[in-house]
């Protein structure tokens, strides 16, 4: 089963130095996007501190298969 790393942050990626299995990009794919719901959903605070809040979602050789951005476009970004 591949393996994923979550990246994540509010300016600068917090590098995920433990990752999890998945069974293929879509699930990935789908992960980071639960992922951030749960964050903005849950911690909406890591939006509003810089308005912009990202998770990043690459392979285990590195290769990025997909970057969520959630931005405050009120902060003028």
């Amino acid at each position: 089963m591949p393996h994923y790393f979550f990246d994540t942050g509010d300016g600068d990626l917090d590098r995920d130095g433990e990752g999890i299995d998945l069974e293929d990009d879509g699930a990935a794919r789908i992960a980071a996007v639960r992922y951030l719901g749960a964050v903005l959903s849950d911690a909406p605070g890591e939006l509003t501190r810089n308005g912009i809040f990202r998770v990043s979602v690459r392979s285990a050789d590195g290769e990025i298969i997909v970057a969520l951005v959630a931005r405050d476009i009120s902060r003028g970004g």
